[in-house]
C-alpha cells in the first residue's frame, strides 16, 4: 500500500480513496475522492498496519476549495516552492469535467484541495460562475 518517492526511499505516501454513492436532483451518482497521504515509509505502514487492519481506515476526505488570489496557510504548504506558482497550483486547478476548462468566480481561478481527516470534517466549496449549457 505504501509506495516510495524514487529520488528518496525514505520518504513515500499512499493513495486513499472514498466511494459514495449521491443523489442529486433527479440522478443517482457515485462520487469518488482520493487523497495522498505522505510520510516516512515506514511511518506511513506502521499507521496502515494498526489503522487499516481489516483494510478500510476511520475518517473522511473532504474537499477544500478557495479562490487563487485567497489560499489558506495549511493548504498552501502543499503548493511546491521550487517551480513557479502557476506550475504549483495546476494539480489543484478546478475544472468542468476531467479535461475541461477552468473554473472561476468573479474572474478568479478556483483551487479544489483534498484533506484527509480521522473525524469529520464537511466541505468547503466556492460556486463558480460557468453557466450551464442550453
Amino acid at each position: 500500500m505504501v509506495r516510495a518517492y524514487q529520488n528518496s526511499p525514505e520518504f513515500g505516501f499512499v493513495q486513499l480513496q472514498t466511494v459514495s454513492v449521491t443523489f442529486n436532483g433527479d440522478w443517482l451518482s457515485e462520487q469518488k475522492r482520493t487523497h495522498l497521504m505522505k510520510g516516512s515509509t515506514a511511518l506511513l505502514e506502521q499507521w496502515i498496519n494498526v489503522k487499516a487492519s481489516n483494510g478500510t481506515l476511520p475518517g473522511v476526505i473532504a474537499v477544500h476549495e478557495c479562490l487563487e488570489d485567497d489560499i489558506p496557510a495549511h493548504l498552501a504548504k502543499r503548493l511546491q516552492s521550487d517551480i513557479t506558482f502557476e506550475e504549483a497550483i495546476e494539480p489543484f486547478l478546478k475544472r468542468a469535467g476531467k479535461d475541461g476548462d477552468v473554473l472561476t468566480k468573479d474572474g478568479k481561478r478556483i483551487l479544489r484541495f483534498t484533506i484527509y481527516s480521522q473525524t469529520d470534517l464537511a466541505d468547503v466549496r466556492v460556486q463558480h460562475d460557468a453557466t450551464p449549457e442550453q
